[in-house]
């Protein structure tokens, strides 16, 4: 059944590209693409911030003061509950931004070689976490690798969005 429902909303997400593709053939619409790309990106953005929260809530939900907000307790254990579904969902956002822009702009530029990369260090966050949760003996050296990769993909994401401001060093 999860199967099925992951099916779905890849075939959803991996439309996104065909379309801008479609549309770009119209030079009137490359705009609204891009627009759109953009809008993709900063809903990832919304769901990458909602995953990252993990890392703020799981202290909060061990202190006492948790225990005396019932109602942000609750909220907060949906976030830590739901952090590897927020994470997918901003992945596959995030390939959908690259691939609809990368059609769309046919040349490669640094940034958007930044913004490859970016997609690359996510997918190696999201497996080194794949692999956290598999009981292994490693579980230390695969919690470790998946901050590493999160902390180099928020730094070039940051490169990536703010490229004017960086580009002196490329």
């Amino acid at each position: 059944m999860w199967c099925m429902r992951i099916l779905i909303w890849l075939c959803v997400f991996l439309s996104i590209p065909l379309l801008a593709f479609a549309a770009s053939k119209q030079p009137s619409n490359a705009s609204i693409i891009k627009e759109t790309a953009k809008n993709v990106a900063t809903t990832s953005m919304i769901l990458t911030f909602l995953a990252l929260s993990r890392f703020a809530i799981k202290p909060y939900l061990h202190s006492k003061y948790s225990k005396q907000q019932r109602i942000l307790r609750n909220l907060s254990q949906k976030i830590l509950h739901y952090h590897n579904y927020f994470a997918f969902a901003a992945l596959l956002l995030f390939l959908s931004h690259g691939i609809t822009l990368a059609i769309t702009t046919p040349q490669w530029t640094p940034r958007i070689f930044l913004g490859f990369l970016t997609t690359l260090l996510f997918f190696a966050t999201a497996f080194c976490g794949y692999l956290i949760t598999k009981r292994r003996l490693q579980k230390h050296l695969f919690h470790n690798l998946h901050i590493t990769f999160l902390l180099l993909a928020l730094s070039t994401t940051l490169l990536h969005i703010k490229y004017k401001l960086f580009a002196w060093l490329f």
